[in-house]
């Protein structure tokens, strides 16, 4: 396609924005089944019919639209709040991409700046059946190598984004982009450590299941000090002070 102008796209982003605003209302059950109405829509343009993932594609080359496309992602994530929707079925456009994600992942992908937007949308999805995560994650590692955004989104990774076991591939695959050499401005792993217990919901010290957040503290900082006994040590150590969860040490 030829490049568009942005207000070839503002009526569409607007009307996305408006009609998410309650999730609710675009919720259809059939056959027992929730679903999503605005799932795999077709947009009309100047120079032909765009599906969504193509439409957001073309959109985050126009700094103008990015507010809305994140509006939107937020829209999705949080009228779903409280709405159960069976395995399979719901916010998803097929198997695979979870409804938002066209919009969230190529801004994510062009700029750091909308990593706290894509943290929200990961908030509001299923990672226990995650898809495309983990290798998106090692690429916007890639795009943007390790500093602040991507060292934070390794934290929320870590702990309440782990999902399947993606969040340890992602923390062993983030050495090959230089996280023990570049993490020093951030604290390293005491600055990991203090950041996770800040912010994880999964970790947090009202949760009731101690000897699970035990075990999870211990996979996190064998997938961050892989080699380094002493590393994991110190790492134990500083879970210690912050959590006063004693983890099994001979495990290493």
């Amino acid at each position: 396609f030829p490049e568009l102008d942005p207000e070839d796209f503002v009526a569409a982003v607007d009307a996305l924005v408006a009609a998410t605003t309650d999730v609710r209302a675009l919720l259809e059950v059939e056959h027992g089944r929730t679903r999503y109405q605005t799932c795999n829509v077709l947009f009309d343009t100047p120079t032909g019919r765009l599906d969504e993932q193509a439409f957001f594609e073309r959109c985050v080359r126009h700094p103008s639209l990015h507010a809305a496309m994140v509006r939107y992602s937020d829209n999705l994530t949080e009228g779903m709040v409280g709405v159960s929707v069976p395995l399979g079925d719901g916010l998803w456009h097929g198997s695979l991409f979870p409804a938002g994600s066209f919009a969230i992942v190529p801004l994510a992908l062009a700029s750091t700046a909308h990593f706290p937007a894509l943290i929200r949308h990961l908030r509001g999805v299923d990672l226990a059946h995650e898809s495309f995560h983990g290798s998106l994650i090692d690429r916007l590692l890639t795009v943007h190598g390790i500093c602040e955004p991507s060292f934070d989104l390794l934290v929320y990774r870590a702990g309440d984004g782990s999902g399947g076991g993606g969040g340890e591939y992602n923390l062993y695959r983030a050495h090959a982009h230089g996280l023990r050499e570049r993490w020093a401005p951030w604290g390293g792993q005491d600055g990991f450590a203090e950041r996770l217990y800040e912010r994880s919901e999964n970790l947090a010290d009202d949760v009731e299941d101690k000897d699970l957040i035990g075990v999870s503290l211990a996979q996190i900082g064998m997938a961050l000090c892989p080699g380094d006994p002493a590393a994991y040590a110190r790492w134990l150590d500083r879970c210690w002070a912050l959590w006063s969860i004693d983890v099994d040490r001979e495990d290493y």
